[in-house]
């Protein structure tokens, strides 16, 4: 997959749990409001089909739960299709490693052997480090 680009969101986000899975959807994307949420998770019975605003972006038509959390989630991405992975929760230490990433602005870095900064927002690394390359990273230390 080659040609699947790393996507990252920061941010609120809505987690579905249904028939189909666990699923995770950003606030961007789809969002809920608060008054609707609760009226929704407050309904009777185990499960009940999903608000029309989710459902076009998720795999469950209908849910157990709708819940919202905050933090980091990724999926890769076919630039110019609409293929891409489901969005999963992650830490961006462990996304930075995996990706090659900037942990400053997500964006995929360190494509030149010989440059020693970020393309997306000019921060330095370490040329020797494996993953997370910018040099006091509070994500991982630099290590």
């Amino acid at each position: 997959m080659a040609f699947m680009k790393p996507e990252i969101y920061k941010g609120g986000y809505l987690v579905i749990d249904g028939p189909m899975g666990t699923e995770y959807l950003p606030h961007e994307i789809a969002d809920i409001d608060n008054k609707t949420l609760e009226a929704w998770n407050n309904q009777e019975g185990n499960e009940h089909n999903l608000p029309g605003c989710i459902r076009g972006y998720v795999e469950n038509h209908s849910a157990y739960s709708i819940e919202r959390e905050a933090g980091i989630l990724s999926r890769l991405s076919a630039s110019g299709y609409m293929d891409s992975t489901p969005w999963e929760p992650g830490d961006s230490n462990d996304l930075c490693k995996a990706w090659d990433i900037c942990p400053e602005c997500f964006e995929q870095c360190w494509e030149s052997e010989t440059s020693d900064r970020c393309p997306g927002c000019n921060v330095s690394y370490p040329q020797d480090y494996d993953g997370c390359r910018k040099a006091g990273c509070s994500n991982c230390n630099g290590e």
